[in-house]
């Protein structure tokens, strides 16, 4: 199976965390996040944490709307993983309905990714009404392209370790090769991290055990930065001055780190500001949740910096034509 939608999507991962329970979901979803970060920085991470956006209460509960319209934002641009923390049922995401029957079964984008759900029953596949997990998967226009995810009650402590898993399986490459969905769940679930655990045992894998994501695998070497030579390791990226022009210049590799001399397409540039510290708003009283997060400034052929520091450049290609060869 091969996806030939193109595009930024593919090294985008979404980490969703719900409110309540003294900040839990959300600070478990904040160590998933930052680990991606730390560990794989060629992907974006996106944040969505219930309490960093304004509750509303109506005569039929309390929700999050503007939370839910970046979720359903996100999913229509495409993105390779979304992981979601926190309390659910059959037919949704949160008390909040962060997420619904009704968004999913909307969903029209190709660009499909993984979802990871930790969180009760999402996927209860052997009950006689369809849940919002099976709706996910079974959308032919939109929704996902597996889950890794529950069909019974689960428990926070044991899915953060769970979940903490299935991140050091998805983004590896032993041998230089990416893991299958099914030996993602095989290796995790086997990890010496969950040896007594009995809770994983509700969580299934829905979807083709034999699928691999739509990596980004090809590279890209940035040789030189508004002028100077950084192709070395020892080198230091210089500082630009506010509303100044640079240009970059690089190789794209191969995934074995050969150069892709046969390449002919388009790079899609995101450039992210210097990180800032950024609080939840304490929707719920239980105190904040401080999270360090860049911002995005542009995504043009013209790469602008509207503040001097440290930032992120993150660079994607899309082949448009490289004979005999799979375009991921």
């Amino acid at each position: 199976m091969e996806n030939k939608h193109a595009g930024p999507w593919k090294h985008t991962v979404c980490y969703v965390g719900d409110d309540g329970d003294g900040r839990q979901h959300m600070s478990q979803s904040e160590i998933l996040a930052s680990y991606t970060e730390r560990n794989y920085p060629s992907f974006l991470v996106e944040r969505i944490y219930a309490d960093a956006f304004r509750r509303e209460s109506s005569a039929t509960g309390e929700t999050y709307p503007d939370a839910t319209k970046r979720l359903l934002q996100l999913f229509d641009k495409g993105m390779l993983v979304v992981n979601y923390t926190g309390h659910g049922s059959t037919s949704a995401w949160a008390e909040e309905n962060l997420l619904n029957m009704g968004d999913i079964t909307k969903m029209t984008s190709p660009r499909l990714p993984l979802w990871i759900t930790a969180t009760c029953d999402f996927t209860r596949f052997d009950d006689i009404q369809t849940s919002a997990g099976e709706q996910a998967f079974l959308n032919a226009k939109g929704g996902a392209i597996a889950l890794l995810t529950t069909s019974r009650v689960v428990y926070a402590a044991q899915n953060s370790i769970l979940n903490q898993a299935f991140l050091r399986h998805i983004f590896s490459r032993p041998e230089g090769k990416r893991l299958r969905l099914g030996d993602v769940m095989r290796l995790s679930k086997c990890d010496a991290s969950l040896a007594t655990d009995k809770n994983k045992l509700n969580f299934s894998l829905i979807g083709d055990p034999a699928l691999t994501l739509a990596y980004p695998d090809y590279q890209i070497q940035v040789d030189e930065f508004a002028g100077v030579n950084v192709a070395e390791e020892t080198n230091t990226y210089p500082q630009v001055k506010a509303g100044s022009k640079i240009t970059v210049k690089g190789r794209i590799l191969t995934p074995e780190g050969a150069l892709a001399e046969d390449f002919t397409g388009t790079v899609h540039p995101t450039v992210l500001d210097s990180k800032e510290e950024v609080t939840t708003l304490d929707n719920r009283g239980e105190g904040l949740i401080l999270i360090r997060s860049a911002v995005k400034l542009s995504s043009q052929a013209v790469i602008r910096f509207v503040r001097g520091g440290l930032s992120l450049l993150s660079l994607y290609r899309w082949i448009s034509i490289i004979p005999m060869k799979k375009a991921y």
